[in-house]
């Protein structure tokens, strides 16, 4: 769970109107050193944005963009802030309302870095000052969709990883998909990342998803415990541990005997299609 603490901008003087970036401190984490300097946005209702600066060379990369007036703003005042350089910009998907405003990017800062979903090899890694940044194709509305994976490499940093999943792995959930066994795949990849690792997808759907394992899944206390702490939460239901994530997101548990008796099958990824049909059916 993120708290909305420590930074806040200016009030905007266009139809932003008032833009708040926040600093991420996750609760459940005492310490994280990446965190520090992790900012994000909300955009068209329930999307995020994110912006990270590097401590040493205070260069600054954004994860996805979204509405290019409030990123502008926030990046800007950033930079005014800190003395550092927007260099990077880095994409999740092909096709998205989060990828909005990469050509205007581009028309004032010619000289950006434009990582787009896809680009870059499975495995690819690119290093920013003392950000690594690993590059995993994880193939879910289409096969280019790409999570970044992010830790510090420096004597000081916790080493403790954070992934941006964009679509594909939401809190109690995963986005749309078009062919079920590259999707179940995608999601088996970011589930072996390590215990440790905090979860920031693209849009908040917390509330919805978590209803629906509670409807396929009634007796966890797990889900119930998460759903009573998304529910109404006006903070933002993002930065969760994916140790914690696996007992309360039935997309990660296809493979339970529980699931697969519930689903009348005998395969994960049958398991998983006939999940997904479910939610459709319920929730739209």
């Amino acid at each position: 769970m993120i708290k909305n603490v420590l930074r806040k901008f200016v009030e905007s003087t266009d139809s932003t109107k008032h833009v708040d970036i926040i600093s991420a401190l996750v609760t459940q984490v005492l310490k994280h050193s990446l965190l520090e300097t992790l900012y994000i946005y909300s955009h068209n209702q329930n999307q995020y944005g994110y912006i990270l600066q590097d401590k040493n060379t205070q260069k600054i990369i954004g994860i996805d963009c979204g509405d290019y007036k409030t990123q502008r703003f926030n990046i800007e005042a950033l930079m005014k802030e800190t003395g550092g350089a927007f260099t990077h910009l880095f994409l999740t998907s092909k096709n998205s309302v989060r990828n909005e405003g990469v050509d205007e990017w581009l028309k004032i800062h010619p000289e950006l870095n434009l990582i787009k979903a896809g680009s870059k090899e499975d495995g690819h890694i690119e290093f920013i000052g003392d950000l690594c940044i690993f590059c995993m194709r994880t193939p879910g509305q289409n096969d280019l969709d790409t999570s970044y994976i992010i830790t510090e490499a420096n004597e000081r940093s916790t080493k403790t990883p954070v992934v941006f999943t964009g679509d594909v792995l939401q809190t109690g959930g995963c986005g749309k998909f078009i062919n079920p066994s590259l999707m179940y795949e995608s999601l088996k990849k970011l589930k072996s990342l390590p215990n440790e690792t905090l979860i920031f997808p693209g849009v908040e759907s917390a509330n919805e998803n978590l209803m629906f394992s509670k409807i396929i899944d009634p007796n966890n206390e797990f889900v119930k415990s998460k759903l009573e702490e998304v529910k109404g939460q006006k903070v933002k239901n993002i930065g969760q541990v994916l140790c914690q994530e696996r007992l309360y997101n039935p997309f990660l548990r296809c493979d339970q005997q529980y699931f697969l008796n519930l689903f009348e099958v005998k395969d994960p990824i049958s398991c998983f299609t006939k999940m997904n049909k479910m939610k459709e059916k319920i929730l739209g």
